[in-house]
């Protein structure tokens, strides 16, 4: 796909950032070669960007967020981030939410919030077909297609989740504009999404897990992501850190597996859940001064006059 004018801020101003990269995670082979910056606002871009159709190649079969975690300390891990965001959204939520997770795989959250929230309607969108399926094996109600061209009820969401998917699509202003018409008037969008104002970006470069090659389309800032969501009709609530391990236990997976050609399996290696578990110190510090690797936003869809 040709690339155009910034999407947050129409300049034709982009750099080289990272050149002749590869996949760490899963040894993808694609068409991308590395990443660009935006020398206006800073928005990071995939390069070259992939079509709409390409996509689906760049996660193979065994691809990490389909599938349950195994692993009884990242299992635990895990859960601890859903409890984390099902109190968040409890404290923000009519009793009787009506919820879309979009490219939400198996559904595992769906699930989680099912299970504490027998009042809430939650259902789910993602483009894996394999993730569709099963997701359907556990009860959960997950539409299989793009959520751009799904037809799903327009104005009837009270929250629409986009939880680390934003950087995973080739036009994210699409993407919010179809959330826009599918959510209620005062309706609340959920977004998280890596941070590449954090320390950890600048210590690991091009090994860090934020950028997830090939599969990352575009990084944001909490300035480029709020300008954004501005331009598609959202006010903007809240901002904050999240408390997620890619900023530091993936990017120096990323850095040993190539300087040391480690077994990656299923996009890990084996010490991987004792790195989180070793580096999740340092992400809470992160956290409490609210410039770690994940950030997560909350803007509000405008009442129709």
């Amino acid at each position: 796909m040709a690339a155009g004018k910034c999407i947050v801020c129409h300049e034709r101003r982009e750099k080289p950032l990272f050149n002749d990269m590869r996949d760490f995670e899963y040894g993808i082979e694609s068409d991308q070669t590395g990443f660009v910056r935006c020398d206006s606002c800073g928005l990071i871009r995939l390069d070259p960007l992939p079509e709409a159709e390409a996509l689906p190649t760049l996660y193979p079969a065994e691809y990490a967020n389909i599938h349950a975690e195994e692993n009884r300390l990242s299992n635990f891990l895990l859960e601890t981030y859903f409890g984390l965001v099902h109190r968040y959204f409890k404290k923000r939520l009519p009793g009787k939410a009506r919820i879309l997770d979009v490219g939400c795989a198996a559904g595992h959250f769906i699930g989680y919030l099912q299970d504490r929230e027998p009042e809430w309607s939650v259902e789910g969108i993602d483009l894996n077909r394999h993730a569709c399926e099963m997701a359907a094996s556990l009860g959960r109600t997950v539409h299989h297609g793009a959520f751009e061209d799904a037809a799903l009820p327009e104005q009837q969401y009270d929250l629409i989740i986009l939880s680390h998917l934003i950087e995973h699509v080739v036009n994210p202003a699409a993407l919010l504009e179809k959330a826009g018409k599918l959510l209620a008037d005062g309706g609340r969008l959920y977004i998280e999404t890596p941070n590449v104002n954090c320390l950890d970006f600048r210590i690991f470069g091009k090994y860090w897990g934020g950028l997830h090659f090939p599969r990352h389309t575009f990084l944001f800032s909490p300035e480029t992501v709020g300008t954004l969501l501005e331009r598609q009709g959202f006010s903007l609530e809240e901002q904050g850190a999240t408390l997620n391990m890619f900023g530091w236990a993936l990017s120096l997976q990323n850095y040993l597996a190539d300087r040391f050609d480690l077994r990656v399996v299923n996009g890990r290696i084996a010490a991987y859940p004792f790195m989180m578990l070793g580096l999740l110190p340092l992400t809470l510090i992160q956290k409490v001064f609210g410039n770690a690797a994940g950030m997560r936003i909350l803007a509000r869809k405008e009442k129709l006059a």
